[in-house]
């Protein structure tokens, strides 16, 4: 196409395109105009078509109210500030309310809705917890005792624990400090810690002896109740007694309670010089006017006290052949209060346990010593 044809078509339609755009502003003129006339005709702009939060707005029935709350609750004790809080607000309201008391002719009253103690009757009172009865373990079986003639010791231990009868031997458990002890103490001079399975032969080896309070295994020694202990107490005087003990040790400060609170009975001491004196407890020796076995437990004669405990009437025909008659009278056997060995009791330290238990091995050591030269001098009387 030549260039001058070219150049003419170009222009035409630049020329149309501009009579179109033209025509469409004008049309908007229009349109626009048009609008401004319609909005000049309207009424002018006001705040009669605002929304009324009044119609929006939660209100309650007082009838439907009236009947869903309880009979001193009313929509009239709700004020409207009340009414308007935040739940939690409500809530603590609610909660102060009914603490609250009313003052009605002098007396003070609470709402008949939350009725004081006297208010309740007996009917709501809850019962009384039942006591706890001791726990019995009939499967398991007794621990036989550890003992033999002229004892230099007679160690005296609450009850046997589950382990303790289960294996048949004296302090069992692990936790239990009573083997430790006795070797830090030197009452067993070994080079070692002597093991459980080994307390029958501490009468043969050391002059010791080993028994109960109660035969009865059980769990724990709450299990015992202060009557069942007690009971224990005529028993230890006669294996006192028959196995001519020396010194008795009592294994824990509960063992003594019980056989304090049976000795006071029997000499009626007052129940105030009781309590002075429990008052002044210490670890280590008693009085040496207490003593097991010297003279007939309370309810027993004479005779009874000197009648073999259960199991130990081998023990009682050994003694006197080898005692024979030359024994003299038996004065009874002193009593040392150590410290219990159990696991479960830390209101000592194991340094503190030591230095009580030690002062028991201290004696021990030098009664092994006299006995020594009194069997040597014995001998050469003999010879003599």
């Amino acid at each position: 196409m030549p260039r001058a044809t070219r150049s003419a078509v170009l222009k035409a339609s630049r020329d149309e395109a501009f009579s179109a755009d033209m025509g469409a502003n004008t049309s908007t003129t229009a349109a626009e105009a048009a609008n401004e006339d319609d909005a000049e005709s309207q009424p002018p702009a006001s705040f009669l078509g605002k929304l009324e939060l009044s119609n929006f707005t939660f209100t309650l029935d007082p009838a439907t109210v009236s009947s869903s709350l309880p009979p001193n609750r009313t929509t009239a004790s709700v004020s409207p500030a009340k009414r308007n809080a935040s739940p939690v607000k409500r809530a603590r309201a609610q909660s102060t309310s009914a603490t609250t008391t009313t003052k009605t002719r002098g007396k003070t009253t609470k709402s008949p809705h939350f009725p004081s103690k006297r208010q309740k009757s007996s009917a709501d009172a809850p019962a009384a917890a039942p006591s706890r009865a001791p726990t019995l373990s009939p499967h398991l079986p007794l621990l036989p005792d550890a003992v033999g003639p002229n004892l230099l010791v007679l160690f005296v231990g609450l009850n046997p624990g589950i382990q303790t009868s289960r294996s048949g031997h004296a302090y069992a458990h692990p936790s239990n400090l009573f083997w430790k002890l006795m070797h830090s103490s030197s009452l067993t001079p070994t080079a070692s810690p002597l093991k459980a399975a080994e307390d029958q032969t501490l009468p043969r080896r050391f002059g010791l002896g080993l028994t109960n309070i109660v035969a009865r295994p059980s769990r724990s020694g709450a299990d015992l109740s202060k009557a069942e202990m007690d009971a224990g107490v005529g028993l230890l005087h006669r294996k006192a007694r028959c196995a001519r003990a020396e010194a008795v040790c009592l294994v824990g400060k509960g063992i003594w309670d019980s056989v304090w609170r049976v000795e006071s009975a029997r000499r009626g001491l007052k129940a105030g010089g009781r309590e002075k004196k429990m008052e002044k407890f210490k670890y280590g020796w008693r009085d040496e006017s207490l003593r097991l076995g010297a003279e007939p437990a309370d309810g027993e004669d004479e005779d009874g006290l000197n009648v073999a405990p259960p199991g130990w009437e081998n023990l009682g025909e050994e003694r006197m052949e080898k005692i024979g008659e030359e024994q003299e009278e038996y004065k009874g056997a002193r009593i040392f209060v150590a410290t219990s060995t159990s696991g479960l009791a830390a209101s000592l330290s194991p340094r503190e346990k030591e230095e009580v238990w030690k002062e028991l091995g201290d004696w021990a050591q030098m009664r092994r010593r006299e006995r020594v030269e009194q069997e040597e001098e014995r001998r050469k009387g003999k010879r003599c």
